[in-house]
């Protein structure tokens, strides 16, 4: 078998990749910022290719440091879940979150659910890989989709409303802005759409937005593309270029001045945030518990008894 590269040092990639800084990699992983850079630079020195730009606000991934980055991510997560099983360690419940969802919704409110259901063994899976929403892998999913899968208890959480946003010294240099097609013009932060958040118009956030605030132009090209809307963020805060945002969860940094808005014009996408629950797990208490958790943090909204029509015949 082919020797594989430092198991330390793709660790360090993984974590300095995924947050798109160095020092909060050591604080993941409980090392100095010096620890990460000199495994990377180990890993890069074997590799024989770079993995992160050096840019003077940060870093950003390469081509090849994206796709190394998102095998990593699967294969760690992978591995962490074989040892528990085999462990027989298993949870009540094993959701499965969209990303950003996870980062920016769930996982500030997540204390106060377990405070509420200390019993109550969770563990989360994030992923933008494709689901099969009738495996039995998960008990439910929070997914972003255009329509929830058939047959299946789900319901729509919220709804997927973008704008793009930049920070105020990129602002300040290259604006004010006229007209929303002045913005072609600038550096691009794209994220890439997960599958399951394919619509059926074939259009991108970019392509979606510029249609419905009256545009004519297509997606630009951009030399920026992320696998999340949390690290593109990242990248639009050090003033890397305009990244199109989820109106949902950029309050902080719009509220703080580390992001602002360009035009005031947010385009609902036809995308929305669903939970999708397997229907080996809908009877399951612990279940009924988080959906209920759910319902009162989205403002009391009745998530239990929502099921998408089955195909014709079924």
């Amino acid at each position: 078998m082919q020797r594989l590269p430092s198991l330390r040092a793709l660790r360090a990639f993984e974590a300095a990749g995924r947050r798109l800084s160095f020092t909060r990699a050591a604080e993941e992983l409980n090392v100095s910022p010096g620890a990460i850079s000199h495994q990377i630079s180990i890993l890069e020195q074997e590799l024989k290719f770079p993995l992160f730009k050096r840019l003077s606000g940060g870093i950003a991934l390469t081509d090849k440091g994206k796709k190394l980055l998102a095998t990593l991510t699967r294969a760690f997560s992978d591995i962490a879940t074989s040892v528990e099983d085999l462990s027989g360690h298993q949870p009540d419940l094993h959701i499965r979150v969209q990303p950003l969802f996870m980062a920016r919704w769930l996982l500030p409110r997540m204390h106060d659910f377990q405070k509420s259901n200390p019993d109550i063994k969770f563990k989360i899976t994030t992923s933008i890989s494709p689901l099969n929403v009738n495996s039995n892998e998960f008990d439910a999913a929070i997914l972003t989709m255009q329509s929830p899968p058939a047959g299946l208890i789900s319901q729509l959480l919220m709804d997927e409303r973008t704008t793009p946003v930049c920070s105020p010294a990129f602002l300040e240099a290259n604006g004010p802005f006229t007209s929303p097609g002045q913005l072609l013009s600038y550096p691009i932060i794209k994220v890439r759409m997960p599958e399951d958040s394919q619509r059926e118009d074939g259009l991108s956030y970019w392509q979606k937005w510029l249609k419905d605030v009256g545009e004519v132009g297509d997606e630009p090209d951009s030399a920026q593309e992320y696998d999340t809307l949390d690290a593109a963020l990242i990248a639009a805060c050090r003033g890397f270029g305009i990244a199109m945002a989820d109106y949902n969860f950029v309050g902080e940094e719009l509220a703080d001045g580390r992001l602002v808005m360009p035009f005031d014009l947010i385009v609902d996408q036809g995308l929305g945030y669903y939970l999708v629950i397997s229907r080996e797990s809908v009877d399951k208490p612990e279940m009924e518990a988080f959906r209920r958790w759910l319902s009162r943090e989205l403002g009391d909204r009745d998530i239990a008894e929502d099921v998408a029509p089955g195909p014709a015949g079924a």
